[in-house]
């Protein structure tokens, strides 16, 4: 401990953490700094027009920051290095003389479109290990199953970092995290379950932006709320569930619940930057290929139901591949050849979807005694459910895929009059 007479400051350099002290300080200050010259550790490898290459560096980190010691205002400082391996992606275009010298630890090295990532798995063990173990936390997975942090430089002086499973961002093929592909890949993989991912947009040129970076780097934590230069802020969850018999969707501004019957599934749910929200959702039914509703929120929490789009999955069985491949007489227009084994989605749009509900009921109306066809697209007075009601009736009645296109060529064939055939009013499109 020192002590300055014309200033009347106190200074401590003491032991402990990292952690503790940029916790247990007031006004926290972090500086970085390089130690030694960084070591290219694997070659550079050049692809679809991009660069990558991995760099290994030392890093000396410092916190500065005051805090009170029996009633007294004192400053201390904690420095500590740390080596520090991430992995470097850039553009063809950006002229790298130097590899060593992108640092994320120093954004005015990145050179615009370049991305940084830095995995968990080099940390553990260093200073940084909380700026990880904060973000598994966040990102609602195990630390072990591994957690990333993807730094990309948008501007001159802007940044976007985003953090979450390092599976999720790990396989992005272009610059940057590509948002679309990950919720697909959440909803699809279940070692991902309950996962969560966070991204917000910084700009360095202000003092509130590069605070905001460099806590980031230290502590792994993301800022919840927009400021000045903190924007962009997104969350993308996903949410699991089973046997259960209804849904709930919550968004930061409201919610909505709808009854599903027993299934069991997941939801991602995608928050952006201005309050408004999206939802994916995945049923599953025994017997049946998974069904996939989407759905839109406005900022002030209520539902754009145009927005909604309904996909149904079937794999074609030998009766199926007909209808298929008939479509002059099923109204089921695949676009092309259908073989056994082909699987197919079989989308609505909210307005189609109302289309072939009302086909449904002039279906019923024509028809004798009670069939699956009037039993899914009425109620027990047999009064119209309402559209969403059928499309998930829909995904529960029918109990193969077989059995839902035939109900779908029943429908062209019987709602017509007159023996006319109706077309199927969605699209109907290859798995990939």
């Amino acid at each position: 401990m020192t002590y300055d007479p014309t200033t009347g400051e106190t200074t401590v350099s003491g032991s402990g953490t990292l952690e503790n002290w940029f916790q247990t300080t007031n006004g926290s200050k972090v500086t970085f700094g390089l130690t030694g010259g960084a070591e290219l550790t694997s070659g550079e490898k050049t692809e679809d027009g991009f660069t990558t290459w991995t760099t290994k560096s030392d890093v000396s980190v410092g916190v500065e920051g005051g805090f009170d010691k029996g009633g007294n205002g004192v400053s201390g400082s904690y420095t500590t290095g740390v080596t520090s391996e991430y992995a470097v992606k850039v553009p063809d275009g950006a002229k790298i003389t130097d590899p060593g010298a992108v640092n994320p630890f120093d954004p005015s090295t990145m050179p615009t479109g370049s991305t940084v990532t830095m995995d968990s798995g080099s940390y553990t063990g260093t200073e940084l290990e909380a700026s990880f173990r904060h973000i598994a936390m966040k990102s609602g997975i195990e630390e072990s199953a591994g957690v990333s942090s993807v730094i990309e430089k948008t501007g001159d002086d802007t940044v976007r970092i985003t953090s979450g499973p390092t599976d999720a961002l790990s396989n992005y093929g272009g610059l940057g995290v590509d948002f679309e592909a990950v919720k697909v890949l959440l909803g699809n993989t279940t070692s991902l379950d309950g996962a969560s991912l966070r991204s917000a947009e910084l700009d360095l040129s202000t003092p509130e932006g590069r605070a905001a970076y460099d806590t980031y780097l230290l502590t792994g934590e993301i800022p919840q709320d927009a400021s000045t230069g903190i924007s962009g802020l997104t969350t993308i969850e996903k949410i699991d569930y089973k046997s259960t018999t209804s849904l709930d969707v919550e968004t930061p501004v409201g919610g909505a619940s709808w009854d599903l019957g027993e299934n069991s599934g997941s939801a991602v749910v995608t928050t952006y930057p201005d309050g408004s929200a999206d939802q994916q959702t995945k049923l599953s039914y025994g017997g049946r290929s998974d069904t996939f509703f989407s759905q839109a929120f406005n900022p002030d929490g209520t539902e754009n139901t145009a927005g909604r789009t309904y996909t149904y999955t079937v794999e074609a069985d030998q009766m199926s591949t007909q209808l298929f491949n008939q479509s002059e007489f099923s109204g089921l227009d695949a676009g092309g050849t259908v073989k056994e084994g082909d699987v197919l989605r079989l989308t609505l749009t909210e307005r189609q979807m109302a289309t072939l509900h009302a086909n449904a009921v002039e279906y019923s109306k024509d028809s004798i005694g009670v069939n699956q066809v009037s039993a899914l697209a009425l109620d027990y007075d047999g009064k119209p459910v309402s559209t969403f009601d059928y499309a998930a009736s829909l995904a529960r009645g029918p109990r193969s895929d077989g059995s839902l296109v035939e109900m779908l060529f029943s429908i062209n064939q019987g709602s017509g009059g007159g023996g006319d055939l109706k077309q199927f009013p969605g699209t109907i499109t290859p798995a990939k």
